[in-house]
């Protein structure tokens, strides 16, 4: 895990060291039993992943429980996406404590669900990119029924940089609003008459991540370093529906409708 300063910064910071998180990213599909246990499970490129994670995942995922899936009021057998966070600790003796923060279930390809239609990327803040700073910026649309972003929310905004002192909420700030600038100009496909949601709008996450070219990336199934920051607390437009969702075990440039897809019942398990 390769663990980079911001340009400026004089040093690496100890107890600066000492708040980073491994973190990697697994996707793959579940399919779920009508009585909401796992009936099966496959990993993307399980050939990628670390042994060890494999068999984490492996231990971990057979004793999940979901919500059952339903289907004309009746359960019934489904098959999602699947995207879970993981975390690396570090403990003595060069081991790593394996836990799993996030975990997020796709629709299904639900066709009621809108899809993006036009979403350009937010230019990067010239503050990060003249210092280096790559990170993530976890938004919430509020979107109508014609497709327009109505409302946007910054939940969490993560660096994958060390930045020292102050320096570090700035720069958070920065990936924000260029983040909820961008948003507020993207378009997603209409809604059908028939598949008008409760609430009488769609509301998604999404996570924007920054990321510099000349800077190597991490490859699937490696570590990379990341600073959590602030949760921040959700507008009411949100909703308390998450569908089992989690903020941070999303694939950057894929929204996700809340409320919609498998709900985990199981807490999230540690190594």
């Amino acid at each position: 895990m390769l663990l980079a300063p911001a340009a400026g910064a004089r040093k690496l910071d100890p107890e600066l060291l000492a708040q980073a998180e491994a973190s990697m990213i697994v996707t793959g599909r579940i399919d779920i039993a009508p009585d909401g246990s796992v009936d099966g499970f496959d990993l993307d490129r399980a050939g990628e992943l670390p042994d060890y994670i494999v068999g984490f995942i492996g231990d971990t995922v057979p004793e999940w429980r979901f919500e059952p899936v339903l289907q004309d009021g009746q359960p019934v057998h489904a098959r999602a996406t699947m995207t879970l966070r993981l975390l690396g600790t570090p403990i003595d003796g060069g081991s790593l404590k394996i836990s799993m923060k996030g975990a997020s279930f796709g629709e299904g390809g639900d066709p009621a669900v809108p899809r993006s239609q036009r979403m350009k990327p937010p230019a990067y803040p010239a503050g990060a990119l003249r210092s280096n700073v790559q990170g993530d910026v976890y938004l919430l649309l509020k979107v109508d029924l014609a497709g327009k972003v109505e409302e946007v929310a910054v939940e969490q905004v993560n660096l994958r940089t060390i930045v020292v002192g102050r320096r570090a909420e700035n720069f958070r700030k920065q990936l924000a609003a260029a983040a909820v600038g961008a948003a507020r100009r993207w378009r997603f496909t209409e809604t059908a008459p028939g598949d008008v949601p409760d609430r009488g709008y769609w509301t998604f996450r999404l996570p924007v991540t920054y990321s510099l070219g000349g800077v190597p990336q991490p490859r699937y199934g490696q570590w990379q370093p990341y600073f959590p920051g602030e949760r921040h607390t959700r507008p009411e437009w949100v909703g308390g529906d998450d569908g089992g969702g989690s903020a941070d075990a999303l694939v950057a440039g894929h929204p996700h409708a809340i409320g919609t897809g498998p709900k985990l019942l199981t807490p999230l398990a540690e190594g």
